[in-house]
């Protein structure tokens, strides 16, 4: 019986460990390499950023020294070479967004080299999801502005008008940012089984199944936000703001500090 029992755990064990090689073999193969870090949640939490609540870095280290770190981590010198004319794009997720490697900071980049017949156009796009203008605001004082841009865009709307939406409405909109969707979840990232099998692919798998199936499983519903805002004449004070996913940040605004160049 005991023998039966030992055989039955070995050969699920076994069928365990091929399912984790096999996981690993299927990310080599697509280029991720065999100890893959993407799908493991503590070592992709969502940062501390200081100032805007959350992000990306803007720096990188290299061989050559530190440099200026897009949202999608392409590189550009932090001493702004003689001749480039720098463009710098802020926004929010329609900024951030990335499509089998293209995004629209390095399409304009890509378009203007080509009209221009230059290679010293810069565009670089510091956009990510749910920015609003004071991220725009703090990243351009505290880091844009030492880059010496000639050209920045501006492009926020949706993220901006939200904020209106959340209680005791703030100048800075910390009553919008100060909730805990745009906060580090470290109490339910840091988990017993995550800490224990954080280094297992097969797991992370597992968990990410299950979150998808968590999701598809959700009733649909039609989620409404109190408009916080101000109550015009002819308006009802309780009335209700449907919010779209589907509500693009349209609005762009374009600043320039340099006559243009040849």
């Amino acid at each position: 019986m005991l023998r039966n029992v030992l055989g039955s755990v070995a050969v699920f064990v076994l069928f365990l460990g091929a399912l984790e090689l096999g996981l690993r073999l299927v990310d080599v193969a697509k280029g991720h390499g065999f100890d893959w870090e993407g799908r493991n949640l503590l070592l992709n939490q969502r940062p501390l950023v200081p100032f805007r609540g959350f992000g990306f870095d803007p720096y990188a280290e290299t061989d050559a020294g530190r440099v200026i770190s897009s949202r999608w981590q392409e590189h550009y010198p932090l001493a702004k070479p003689d001749g480039t004319f720098r463009i710098v794009a802020f926004g929010g997720s329609t900024t951030e967004n990335r499509i089998e490697g293209m995004h629209y900071p390095l399409r304009l980049q890509q378009m203007l080299r080509e009209r221009l017949g230059r290679d010293d156009i810069e565009v670089i796009n510091v956009g990510n999801q749910a920015y609003a203008t004071p991220h725009t605001l703090n990243l351009l004082l505290l880091h844009v502005v030492h880059w010496d841009p000639d050209l920045v865009i501006l492009s926020h709307n949706v993220n901006d008008l939200t904020a209106a939406y959340f209680p005791g409405f703030r100048s800075d909109y910390s009553n919008k940012y100060s909730n805990d969707f745009f906060l580090p979840d470290h109490e339910n990232r840091y988990t017993t089984a995550h800490v224990l099998f954080q280094n297992s692919q097969l797991y992370w798998f597992l968990v990410g199944r299950l979150a998808n199936f968590e999701t598809r499983m959700r009733p649909n519903k039609r989620y409404l936000r109190q408009s916080y805002g101000r109550v015009t004449a002819g308006s009802h004070p309780k009335r209700r703001v449907r919010s779209s996913s589907t509500t693009c940040e349209a609005s762009c605004t374009m600043s320039s500090r340099m006559t243009s160049r040849s």
